[in-house]
This record gives C-alpha cells, sequence and structure tokens, in this order.
C-alpha cells in the first residue's frame, strides 16, 4: 500500500460522521414549550393613541413629565412580559440547574438574543447562554453565535476579539467538538 492510498484511508475514517445517541426531551422543556405556544403576546401598541385627541393627550402627558417632573419621558422600550412566559422561563431555568438541559440552554438563549415571545432582548444573557452550551455539548449553533458575538460586539455583551471569533467560528465548522477546554 503506498502512502498515499494509506493517506487517504486515514482521511475516510476521519470523516466518517457518527450519530449521536437520541437524548429524551426532558418533560420541564416539554412543560415550557406548551407554556409558550398558548401564552398569547402581548399588545404592544395597547397605550399607542388613536385619533387627534388621545394623541395630544398622549405627548402631553409626556412632556408635562419631562419638564416638571425631572424625568425622562418614556421611550417606549418597555414591554410588559406575559406572566406565561416568566412561567415558562422559570421551567427553562429548572430545567438548566436540575438536568443541564441542553436544549432549555438553546431555547433560553434564543430568547435572549432574538426577544421571542416578547422576552426582553439581554445580549449578555443570551452570550452566557450560548458560551454555556458550547462548551457543554459543542453545539455548533452556540459556536456559531457566540463568534458572531465575538465578532461583532453586539450589545456590548463581549469586547470585540476577532481571534476568538475565528476560533469559534472553525469550532463551528467542524461541527459538533466537544473538547473546547
Amino acid at each position: 500500500m503506498t502512502a498515499i492510498a494509506s493517506n487517504v484511508d486515514n482521511q475516510q475514517y476521519l470523516f466518517q460522521a457518527t450519530e449521536p445517541e437520541p437524548r429524551p426531551v426532558s418533560q420541564r422543556v416539554v412543560n415550557a414549550w406548551d407554556i409558550l405556544r398558548a401564552a398569547k403576546p402581548t399588545n404592544l401598541h395597547a397605550d399607542r393613541p388613536t385619533g387627534l385627541l388621545a394623541y395630544t393627550l398622549h405627548y402631553g402627558r409626556e412632556a408635562f413629565r419631562m419638564l416638571f417632573l425631572n424625568g425622562p419621558a418614556s421611550d417606549g422600550t418597555e414591554r410588559k412580559v406575559n406572566s406565561n412566559v416568566l412561567r415558562a422561563v422559570d421551567e427553562l431555568r429548572a430545567a438548566v440547574e436540575e438536568e443541564e438541559d441542553p436544549d432549555a440552554m438553546y431555547l433560553l438563549a434564543e430568547m435572549h438574543f432574538h426577544g421571542n415571545f416578547t422576552y426582553p432582548r439581554n445580549f449578555s444573557e443570551a452570550f452566557l447562554w450560548y458560551n454555556e452550551l458550547a462548551w457543554l455539548t459543542g453545539n455548533s449553533t452556540a459556536q456559531s453565535m457566540v463568534g458572531f458575538m465575538y465578532a461583532t460586539g453586539i450589545g456590548n455583551a463581549v469586547e470585540r476579539d476577532q481571534a476568538k471569533a475565528l476560533m469559534y467560528h472553525e469550532f463551528a465548522a467542524e461541527g459538533e467538538t466537544h473538547d473546547l477546554k
């Protein structure tokens, strides 16, 4: 056998994909999904004025607060979180604490990053969950998101670091790299 043929055989062995054992879904994650599916989105435009009179009163109150109460007018970014969504988040956090459930970590990261289910965005929390998931399981999506956050420094969750960004993107491209430490 030539050295080239031997090298080809080794490469074929290296690139054989093995399917991981299917992991049962945590009951807590199932419960959280059921709660989230049933939660009605909060009406983000409920306080928005309609009509000329309501418009005038709304912005008159805002101007009064700003001028005479020495406080800033509300910028409209405060979002009311549905109590069912908060229950689902508590359920997911319990799944992470008790079982280190990767599905719960991923869902928490996505909710914090994208603001899904009207949950307030928090890029620092999203980074923590993605990073934990990447280190714990080697999840390539989490690795890619950690790389993205290092590359862009989005939301000042982490300081921009192109070297770390490249490293995490390479790990994500390789797929399911468990030994990051």
